[in-house]
């Protein structure tokens, strides 16, 4: 089998609990989200006797209720303010520096660690149950740890790009012995002022694991399924990261707290709906 091949056969590779839940993460999602693109794909038709310029008039007078991403967001601002009260202590210079915000703060934006916790990973958490962190690092520029330009950086992967993974042994810590992750990065190209903006977005695939010797190694996957080839790049396209656990941690409060008030949504949308027409209907006759 030729490497494309085996890498293809990697990258389809997904975990049971992936293919158990991904079927209800779209409407949980959406139920958040809300906004038009909620009105357009989950208001129904009366019935076949309602003509197609009725339901575009209806549509367009429908409110979109959004009370559930309302709820959903006071819990996720009460448990933020509790932060406050959170003291982090220890750890190298770096890390305190990073985690008040300074150099990059920790997700290389800029954000404290209280403010990637609160809008980022809780926020995730009570929409969809289940978020991933991953800690990564550009190449080490120096010669020794004190000469590092570049700090380690936290990323937040939703579940639906935790493709799959592999844990160690049961009663040795919980670790992960292997991820397989799905990236969004921004294409970035150059216009004829040689100005580079945005101009797509792109799917890249991050497959990390711990071998048999105790060492992790990366590889990264385009679109494709091909290798992509970095100056740090050892045989077979793998990476060597130094460091002995997969840098990533899976945090799991069971179920989304939407799992059934996303139902309840979308059965309200088609009643206020029906309703509110009713009455103008109504009123105009």
């Amino acid at each position: 089998m030729s490497r494309n091949n085996v890498a293809s056969s990697i990258l389809g590779v997904r975990h049971p609990h992936y293919l158990r839940d991904q079927s209800q993460w779209t409407l949980w999602r959406d139920t958040f989200e809300g906004g038009d693109y909620y009105l357009q794909k989950y208001l129904e038709k009366f019935s076949e006797r309602e003509t197609d310029p009725e339901f575009v008039v209806r549509k367009r007078l429908t409110p979109i209720p959004v009370f559930a991403k309302a709820a959903i967001l006071d819990i996720r601002n009460s448990l933020y303010q509790r932060l406050i009260e959170v003291t982090r202590v220890g750890g190298s210079s770096t890390y305190q520096s990073a985690v008040r915000g300074e150099r990059g703060g920790v997700n290389g934006e800029g954000a404290t660690m209280d403010s990637f916790m609160g809008k980022d990973i809780l926020t995730e958490l009570l929409i969809m149950g289940k978020v991933g962190c991953y800690v990564d690092a550009a190449p080490q520029q120096g010669e020794t740890l004190a000469d590092i330009t570049y700090p380690p950086y936290l990323t937040y992967y939703r579940v639906e790009d935790i493709l799959s993974y592999t844990k160690v042994s049961r009663g040795e810590g919980g670790e992960f012995s292997a991820v397989l992750l799905r990236d969004h990065n921004v294409a970035v190209t150059t216009n004829v002022s040689g100005i580079e903006l945005p101009s797509a977005n792109q799917t890249n695939y991050r497959l990390v694991w711990k071998d048999k010797d105790g060492q992790v190694y990366y590889k990264l996957f385009d679109s494709e399924g091909h290798v992509i080839v970095s100056p740090e790049s050892i045989d077979d396209g793998r990476t060597a990261t130094g460091l002995s656990r997969v840098p990533f941690v899976l945090f799991d409060i069971g179920d989304s707290l939407l799992k059934d008030v996303s139902s309840y949504q979308r059965a309200l949308l088609n009643l206020g709906s029906s309703d509110i027409y009713y009455a103008i209907k109504s009123n105009s006759t």
